[in-house]
């Protein structure tokens, strides 16, 4: 499968929250968020674009998820309004789902992809990502090797290394 290029997101400095598996995991989702606006733009094969989707709802659902036992495991403070966040990001992302699987390919749902979803993303990062990122770097400068529940699942439980295995994967070769 070709990597379209007409829709990318950018990644600059701004964006980065100082904690590698973070940061890593949120280029890999901005870069298959526009891989997405852009098959769909192209009017890419369906097939091409359902793997996409479905690659994009298991990535969101664990990196979320991800952050998420990191903001339970220390008592993040502001973990309601955080996740409330992802919440809505997880509506939008399933609106533009619907949309797609009802109208078909089109510019305007590919605007909407980059508009609505980068918009949020890029504010998400910049307000309540970075004052996670300060909070887990006071609580926890390595991420916990424990593994005692022998789950293969992401979860804080891992070192670094597993921990983003999942996000190594390159959507463009799905």
């Amino acid at each position: 499968m070709e990597k379209p290029t007409s829709y990318d997101l950018p990644w600059d400095r701004n964006l980065e929250t100082e904690v590698a598996w973070i940061d890593k995991q949120h280029k890999q989702l901005l870069n298959n968020l526009a891989n997405m606006a852009s098959y769909i733009a192209q009017n890419k094969s369906e097939e091409n674009v359902r793997e996409l989707v479905t690659f994009l709802n298991d990535y969101i659902r664990l990196h979320f998820n991800a952050e998420q036992s990191y903001m339970q495991r220390f008592n993040y403070p502001q973990i309601d309004d955080h996740l409330g966040q992802h919440q809505w990001f997880v509506k939008q992302f399933k609106d533009k789902e619907k949309k797609y699987i009802l109208n078909g390919p089109s510019r305007q749902l590919a605007a909407e992809i980059t508009r609505d979803l980068w918009g949020w993303f890029k504010d998400h990062i910049c307000e309540y990502d970075k004052e996670f990122a300060v909070f887990y770097k006071e609580r926890n400068s390595q991420p916990s090797t424990m593994k005692e529940n022998g789950d293969n699942e992401l979860n804080p439980d891992l070192d670094e290394e597993d921990y983003t295995s999942f996000f190594d994967v390159d959507s463009s070769k799905l």
